[in-house]
């Protein structure tokens, strides 16, 4: 989420915002909380694809991309 987050240039409260979740939330998740609820993980990651993100595929390198539009 993190490097989601680097290319787009928001912040934690933005993907929240964004994601419909708290700040602390995302926050949690970035620090490796093992807590996170699997729909707020599911949040930030669909916030961020609608952005324009995408995440590599399983038969992919691991990695984290901007879409052009």
């Amino acid at each position: 989420m993190r490097a989601g987050r680097a290319l787009l240039d928001w912040s934690q409260q933005e993907l929240a915002g964004h994601s419909g979740i708290g700040r602390r939330t995302v926050a949690a998740y970035e620090n490796g909380g093992d807590r996170v609820m699997p729909t707020s993980v599911v949040a930030m990651k669909e916030a961020l694809e609608r952005a324009g993100v995408r995440f590599s595929g399983e038969d992919e390198p691991e990695g984290v991309h901007r879409v052009l539009r």
